[in-house]
C-alpha cells in the first residue's frame, strides 16, 4: 500500500491525499471532507495480529464514516512503516501538514 499527497502525483490533484498500490489509487481522499486524524498504537498486541505492533492512522470524515491504515504496511513512506511509536508520530506530523496545506 502507498499513501501520497495527491499532487505530487498529478498536478491536477491538489488538496487530495491517495491511497493505493502506486499504479492505482483505490481511495482518492479529499484533505477537506477530513475531520481529523487520530493515531492507535499498541506496542504487544495480540498474537493473531500479523505485526508485533499496530500503528495505525483513523481518517475521520465530515459524513461521520472512519477508516483505518495500518503504516507498516505503507511502502512508500519509509519513516512511518518502522512499526514503533515515533514513526507514527511522523506521519500524524506529516499528514496534519497536507492537511492544514
Amino acid at each position: 500500500m502507498q499513501i501520497e499527497e495527491g499532487i505530487n502525483v498529478d498536478a491536477n490533484w491538489t488538496g487530495i491525499i491517495l491511497i493505493g498500490d502506486g499504479s492505482e489509487w483505490h481511495t482518492r481522499l479529499r484533505t477537506n471532507n477530513v475531520l481529523s486524524i487520530g493515531q492507535v498504537f499498541i506496542a504487544d498486541p495480540a498474537s493473531t495480529y500479523r505485526f508485533d505492533t499496530i500503528t495505525k492512522v483513523r481518517f475521520n470524515l465530515v459524513t461521520g464514516d472512519s477508516f483505518d491504515v495500518e503504516l507498516q504496511e505503507v511502502s512508500n513512506q519509509p519513516t512511518w512503516n518502522l512499526g514503533t511509536k515515533v514513526a507514527l508520530d511522523q506521519a500524524m506530523q506529516d499528514l496534519n501538514t497536507i492537511l492544514s496545506t
